[in-house]
């Protein structure tokens, strides 16, 4: 089977409820999965530098542009 992927989405409606966020024994470390940047990154074949742009970026966006 050969899937193909189209769009990749970081964000889900239900993101939350799946998350149990509010489960002491759900929650990771930080460092235990990768930021925004180094997913984006390593998905378009981009480098440390373009993660850690991505990263500054999207901080950046989230607290202005976001709403």
């Amino acid at each position: 089977m050969v899937v193909a992927v189209e769009q990749v989405l970081f964000h889900c409606g239900k993101a939350i409820n799946r998350a149990r966020l509010w489960a002491p024994e759900a929650r990771l470390a930080r460092d235990a999965v990768p930021s925004i940047g180094a997913m984006k990154a390593t998905l378009s074949g981009g480098s440390a530098a373009d993660a850690a742009r991505l990263d500054a970026d999207y901080q950046e966006a989230v607290r202005k542009d976001l709403y």
